[in-house]
Parts: C-alpha cells; structure tokens; sequence
C-alpha cells in the first residue's frame, strides 16, 4: 500500500505543477483512482 501511495504521490505532484499541460491530467486520473481505493 505505501509503495503505491509513494508511486502516487510523485505524478499527483508533477500534475498539480504542471496544471497548463494536458499530457498530465491523465496521469492525475489515474493516480486519483489509486488513490482512492487504497485509502
């Protein structure tokens, strides 16, 4: 579970700073939906 919520955190911060790009919002979904089943 902390290895997911690690491997989560990075993306979901990259996705935060880089709101302009649209490459990323993908990652954030993703990311989201881990985030929320392990929570």
């Amino acid at each position: 579970m902390k290895k997911h919520h690690l491997h989560c955190s990075q993306p979901f911060t990259i996705v935060c700073r880089s709101a302009e790009s649209t490459a990323v919002p993908r990652v954030l979904l993703i990311c989201e939906s881990h985030f929320n089943a392990y929570q």
